[in-house]
């Protein structure tokens, strides 16, 4: 494992962790990456990266500050596979980011990176929830993490923070960060929603209000260090941004509300 570790840190990653295949082989989700897994996967590496730049007066969601956290984490997990590819030449890894057949932050959990938040989001020791996940599925045999089943503090508060009260009635269509994402028109109550806590894109409400991450480090990855933009308005750029997915009308959209 040590082998394993000073390749993975050296391309970069924050943290990783360990877990057996086998633990989420029943649970896989059902996308067109599962394609792209290992012919016989035994171990997910699973590695957390922290995006929290420490800016403040942001309009948007932490994540949508900095540059599409999948193009820098996948640039990553490639680096590391290519170079975990040299070393074990007999072997596949398999990199996946967001889009992938991997519950990520059952795996994470599993891995021990962290533990699940009332919210559903993994939060780490080091970095709280304010991270994002990927994997390198490996069908090389690793030594899994040896973890207690561990919770949240389950304090509630992220259930209290939350502005629409969806992770109170376990509704999430009325996640406040999922209407900001939707096309087209928005209902009069969303619209309110929005423009009444002025939400952009995204929300970070529950993570705030979250007490395990008021110690949380701030992110070292230069690729989000370099390329926060704060405050988007009319005439930013989107092209490199994670809300471009939806193209530029429904950014503009929130804008106007």
């Amino acid at each position: 494992m040590h082998q394993i570790a000073d390749i993975v840190t050296a391309g970069g990653i924050a943290a990783f962790g360990v877990c057996d295949f086998a633990h989420v082989k029943a649970h896989l989700l059902p996308c067109c990456a599962v394609q792209e897994l290992p012919q016989n996967p035994r171990s997910i590496i699973s590695c957390v990266f922290p995006y929290h730049t420490g800016c403040t007066g942001h309009n948007v969601a932490r994540i949508a500050v900095v540059r599409d956290y999948h193009q820098v984490v996948m640039a990553l997990l490639q680096q590391s596979a290519a170079a975990l590819k040299q070393q074990f030449p007999k072997h596949e890894f398999a990199c996946f980011a967001d889009n992938s057949p991997i519950p990520e932050v059952e795996a994470a959990v599993q891995a021990g990176l962290g533990v699940r938040g009332q919210n559903r989001l993994l939060i780490t020791p080091q970095y709280g929830s304010w991270v994002v996940l990927g994997e390198i599925v490996t069908d090389l045999p690793l030594s899994p993490a040896e973890t207690e089943a561990a919770t949240c503090q389950n304090c509630g508060a992220c259930v209290a923070g939350c502005p629409s009260g969806a992770l109170g009635a376990g509704e999430m269509t009325r996640c406040l960060s999922k209407i900001s994402q939707k096309k087209g028109e928005l209902t009069p109550q969303e619209r309110q929603l929005l423009a009444e806590n002025q939400i952009v894109w995204g929300c970070d409400r529950c993570q705030e209000a979250c007490p395990m991450n008021r110690n949380a480090r701030q992110t070292d990855i230069a690729a989000f260090l370099d390329s926060q933009i704060p405050v988007v308005n009319q005439r930013t750029d989107i092209a490199d941004r994670m809300f471009a997915w939806r193209g530029s009308k429904t950014i503009l959209r929130n804008l106007q509300l």
